[in-house]
């Protein structure tokens, strides 16, 4: 038998020969989710319902996305009619606790105490071991550091690549996540990856 674990690199080498145009970190997502089918993915930050749809048809995952665009809403509700697609801040999700067994998100803005709800609000909606994966642009730090010296000092104008992988994981455990870890995308992505501290049991609730 093979486990989800084992079967990872299969979903991944799937995802590449699909029909699907996926991004570098959204196939990194998918390389590192641990699914089986019939488990409920969320994904907190929907683009365009590509990788909602691929999970859906190759994977047979039942399929959840929130967004704060109309338009996105309305792009990925086009590419699945029967799932749940809302509009919606992922600071305030929708869903009652332990909802799903993965939630998935590409990271747009930095983490600080402001964004820390967020990550809080991600882990309330994952069931007890449940896996949070986090997509996010990377630059090494050499390459950080020579691009910051032409930035501006404002928090606002910050890029999401200017945050190291450290930074990253570090809010992540503040919020509560276990076993935290990173996964190299490519160059210039990455995916940080954490999960819900499990029942007393040791099962999934």
């Amino acid at each position: 038998m093979i486990s989800k674990v084992q079967s990872k690199e299969y979903h991944h080498e799937a995802a590449l020969s699909a029909n699907v145009k996926l991004s570098p970190v959204e196939r990194g997502m998918v390389r590192w989710a641990v699914l089986d089918p019939g488990d409920k993915v969320l994904d907190a930050n929907t683009n365009d319902g590509l990788m909602l749809q691929y999970l859906y048809r190759n994977m047979e995952c039942e399929v959840c996305g929130i967004s704060t665009s109309m338009e996105r809403v309305r792009r990925s509700r086009s590419l699945l009619g029967q799932a749940d697609i809302i509009f919606a801040n992922a600071e305030d999700i929708p869903w009652r606790e332990d909802s799903f067994d993965v939630v998935m998100m590409r990271k747009e803005r930095n983490f600080d105490e402001t964004r820390l709800k967020m990550l809080m609000e991600i882990l309330r909606v994952l069931k007890p071991g449940g896996q949070f994966l986090l997509g996010t642009p990377y630059c090494p730090a050499p390459i950080r550091q020579m691009i910051g010296l032409f930035a501006g000092d404002g928090e606002d104008q910050a890029p999401p690549w200017s945050q190291g992988k450290s930074e990253i994981m570090g809010w992540m455990k503040k919020a509560g996540f276990q076993q935290v870890s990173w996964q190299q995308a490519d160059l210039l992505s990455g995916v940080a990856i954490g999960w819900k501290r499990m029942t007393e049991q040791g099962v999934k609730a």
